[in-house]
C-alpha cells in the first residue's frame, strides 16, 4: 500500500490546490492551523513509506507547497498590503496567546447547546461570552467513535499523532498549565486559537472515527467498546458537574434536558449497535453520528422567527436619496449590512482595518467605541462612566459631516439629543432616518463643476487648476487618470484622496490594485502553468 502511495507522484497537485484554497477562504488562522496539522500528518507518513522514497517523496510535498503558495499569490500580496497599514487591535503583543475558553464550558464540545441557543440572551455573562468566542463542537457519537479510535494495531503513529494534535487543542483552547511555550513556539502568540481550532480538532476525531469502524470489524471486543461508552458517560457526568454553578445561574434549564435527553439517545443507541454484526454495527454507527451533527446543525434553526417579515421601507428610502454620501446607523442597519444593500455607511465591525480609519474615528467621531465595535451603540473597555456614542455624536456633529454623512438612523423608540435639531425625513416600525443639513459631497473641486458618472468616475470643469477631494480612503494602492495620463493620488485630510485638475475640461478615473500585484498575477499564472505540466519527480521504484 505505501508502494503505491509513493507511486502517486501527481498527488502533489492535490497539496497545491488545497493550500491555495484554503487560503482564498479568507481566514489565514484556520488555514495556519490546519497547516499545522496536515505538517504532523506528512511527518508521520513519510516514516511509513520505504527510506529511498521519502526523498521524492518530500520534493514532490515541497512542489506542492510552492505550488500553492503560488496559486494563492493574488490574495497573500493583497493581504500583505493590507495588513502592513491596517489596525489589528488585540491580534498583536501576545495578547490572544494568553486568552482562552473557560474550561468549565469544555462540556459544551459534546453538548453545544448546554448553554442554549446563539443569542437566546440568558441573562449570565459567562454563556455571553462563551458564545462569543467558541469555535465549535464535535458531539457525543464521534466524540466516543473517536476515543474508541486511538487504539488499534494499525497506523499506530497516526493515532498517536492525532491523539497528541487533540491534546494540545485542547490545552491550547482551555488554557492548561504548561502550553503557553509551545504556543509561542508555534506562532500562534497573536491568532485566537480557541476560536479556530476547531475544524482541525473534529478532522483529528473524523479520522479517529474511521478507524475506529474499521476496526469493527475484528479487534475491538466488546469489553473495550463498553469501557469507551461508560467512559464518555464519566466525562459528561464530570462535565455537568463542572458547569453546575453556570447552569443553576440560567433563569430556564429546557436546553439543559434536551442536551442531556440527546446525550442518552446517542450513547443508548451506540450500545444498542455494539451488539449487532460488525457490518451492521458499522453503519448503525455511521447511522447515529450523522443524524447527531444533522440535529445539531438544523437545531438553531428552530429558534427562527416563525414568520418573519421584512421591513424595507427604511432600505428603499435610503437607496433612492443616498446618492454618493453616507450612514451613520446608531442600531438598526448593522455593521457591513449596508455593502449587501449599497448603502454607504461609516459603521465597522471588522478586524483588522484600515488604521488611519481607526485613528480618525477616534480622535474625530467618537474616541470611546473601542476597537472591536464602531456602531453607535458599543462602548469601548473604558472604566465607566463614559459619553454615549449619542452624546459623541453631539459633540463632534461637524466631524461626522466632513466624511460625508447624510443621514442618521436610530431605532424607532430613539429620539436624537434636541440640540441636533435634525429633520425626520422617514420612519417605520424599525428605524427612523435624520438627515443632517450639509454633508460634505462625495466629490469636490473648488472653482469647478463636478458632473458623477460613478464613484470612480467624474467630468470636471475648471476656470482655473484646483484640485478634486474624493471621500474615500486614502490607502496604497490607488490610481487615478486625468484624461488618459496617471495623476498621482496625494492624502488630504487625514484619509482622504485627492489629485490635481488642469483647466478646463478633464475626464477623471480612479481605479484600485494593491501594490505588487502585477508580480502576483505573474506568480499565479507560473503556479498554474507549474500545476498543468505533467511533471514525474523522483518516482519511487522498486
Amino acid at each position: 500500500m505505501e508502494r503505491e502511495i509513493a507511486q502517486k507522484s501527481g498527488a502533489w497537485r492535490w497539496i497545491a490546490v488545497t493550500l491555495a484554497l484554503s487560503l482564498y477562504a479568507g481566514f489565514p488562522e484556520i488555514a495556519f492551523i490546519d497547516g499545522l496539522l496536515v505538517a504532523v500528518w506528512t511527518l508521520v507518513r513519510l516514516t511509513s513509506i520505504p527510506a529511498a522514497a521519502r526523498i521524492g517523496s518530500l520534493l514532490r510535498i515541497g512542489l506542492g507547497v510552492v505550488c500553492g503558495l503560488a496559486l494563492a499569490a493574488p490574495i497573500l500580496i493583497a493581504f500583505g498590503d493590507y495588513l502592513a497599514v491596517a489596525f489589528i487591535a488585540l491580534h498583536k503583543n501576545g495578547f490572544l496567546g494568553h486568552q482562552h475558553l473557560d474550561p468549565h464550558f469544555a462540556i459544551g464540545l459534546g453538548l453545544p447547546y448546554l448553554f442554549g441557543l446563539i443569542f437566546t440572551g440568558w441573562a449570565v455573562p459567562a454563556v455571553i461570552g462563551y458564545w462569543g468566542t467558541a469555535g465549535g463542537y464535535i458531539g457525543v457519537g464521534l466524540l466516543t467513535l473517536g476515543l474508541l479510535g486511538i487504539a488499534g494495531r494499525n497506523d499506530i503513529g497516526l493515532r498517536l499523532a492525532l491523539l497528541l494534535w487533540i491534546a494540545f487543542c485542547i490545552a491550547a483552547a482551555y488554557g492548561l498549565p504548561g502550553i503557553r511555550p509551545l504556543i509561542e513556539v508555534l506562532f500562534l502568540r497573536n491568532a485566537a486559537f480557541f476560536r479556530y481550532f476547531d475544524p482541525s480538532f473534529a478532522m483529528a476525531f473524523v479520522v479517529l472515527a474511521g478507524l475506529a469502524l474499521d476496526d469493527l470489524t475484528a479487534e475491538i471486543t466488546r469489553r473495550r467498546y463498553g469501557l469507551t461508552l461508560a467512559a464518555v458517560a464519566v466525562m459528561l457526568a464530570l462535565g455537568l458537574l463542572g458547569a453546575r454553578q453556570i447552569l443553576a445561574a440560567q433563569q430556564q434549564h429546557f436546553w439543559l434536558f434536551v442536551s442531556i435527553a440527546i446525550a442518552v439517545l446517542v450513547l443508548g443507541g451506540m450500545g444498542v449497535a455494539g451488539r449487532l454484526a460488525p457490518l451492521h454495527c458499522r453503519r448503525a454507527l455511521s447511522a447515529i453520528v450523522i443524524a447527531e451533527a444533522l440535529f445539531n446543525f438544523l437545531l438553531p434553526s428552530f429558534d427562527n422567527p416563525r414568520h418573519p417579515r421584512l421591513e424595507l421601507g427604511g432600505i428603499h428610502y435610503l437607496q433612492a436619496h443616498i446618492g454618493d454620501q453616507r450612514v451613520f446607523a446608531m442600531g438598526p442597519l448593522e455593521p457591513n449590512y449596508g455593502s449587501y444593500f449599497g448603502i454607504a455607511e461609516i459603521d465597522d465591525c471588522d478586524l483588522p482595518i484600515p488604521a488611519n480609519w481607526y485613528d480618525f474615528r477616534e480622535t474625530h467621531l467618537d474616541r470611546y467605541a473601542g476597537p472591536l465595535l464602531f456602531d453607535g451603540q458599543s462602548r469601548g473597555f473604558f472604566a465607566s462612566p463614559m459619553p454615549t456614542a449619542e452624546a459623541e455624536l453631539v459633540r463632534n456633529f461637524a466631524a461626522y459631516e466632513a466624511v460625508g454623512v447624510r443621514y442618521i438612523l436610530t431605532r424607532p423608540d430613539a429620539a436624537l439629543d434636541p440640540r441636533l435639531n435634525l429633520p425626520d425625513v422617514y420612519s417605520d416600525s424599525v428605524m427612523k432616518i435624520y438627515e443632517l443639513p450639509n454633508p460634505r459631497p462625495y466629490f469636490q473641486a473648488e472653482g469647478c463643476t463636478v458632473a458623477i458618472r460613478s464613484r470612480n468616475e467624474v467630468v470636471t470643469h475648471c476656470a482655473a487648476p484646483s484640485s478634486l477631494s474624493r471621500l474615500e480612503l486614502f490607502m496604497p494602492g490607488w490610481r487615478a487618470w486625468v484624461n488618459g495620463h496617471s495623476a498621482p493620488v496625494a492624502m488630504t485630510d487625514e484619509i482622504f484622496q485627492q489629485i490635481a485638475l488642469p483647466q478646463g475640461e478633464a475626464d477623471v478615473r480612479f481605479a484600485f490594485r494593491p501594490p505588487f500585484m502585477r508580480i502576483g498575477y505573474l506568480v499565479f499564472l507560473a503556479g498554474f502553468f507549474l500545476l498543468c505540466l505533467p511533471l514525474n519527480i523522483l518516482r519511487y521504484r522498486k
